[in-house]
């Protein structure tokens, strides 16, 4: 079963829980299939605080920053643990940056 079959069905059940009923007119099985395939790749537009991506994002942030402090409590230097530290901290700010800029899907 593709995605627009199992948004198509899910957009009938919303449908039929709101309404009670779901009438089939003409030509809706094509237009629920078109609206599922908007629903299926549209960008995400939900606030950042409930975007799963940006609370990961964070998550690496925090966690190489945790691990920097540590290392500077330490007092290790040693280059491949900082790139380690660093690059985390670069993913997350590059994650963040991109989920909030993204206009459209990449590919679209």
């Amino acid at each position: 079963m593709n995605r627009s079959r199992i948004v198509e069905g899910l957009i009938i059940d919303a449908v039929r829980d709101v309404t009670g009923k779901f009438t089939a007119q003409p030509g809706t099985p094509a237009a629920v299939t078109e609206a599922a395939k908007v629903i299926v790749n549209q960008t995400n537009n939900e606030p950042w605080y409930q975007s799963r991506v940006t609370w990961g994002a964070i998550a690496a942030i925090l966690s190489g920053l945790g691990t920097m402090a540590g290392l500077v409590a330490a007092g290790d230097w040693t280059p491949n643990l900082w790139v380690a530290a660093l690059g985390s901290v670069a993913g997350g700010v590059g994650t963040i940056y991109g989920r909030w800029v993204a206009k459209k899907p990449l590919g679209q």
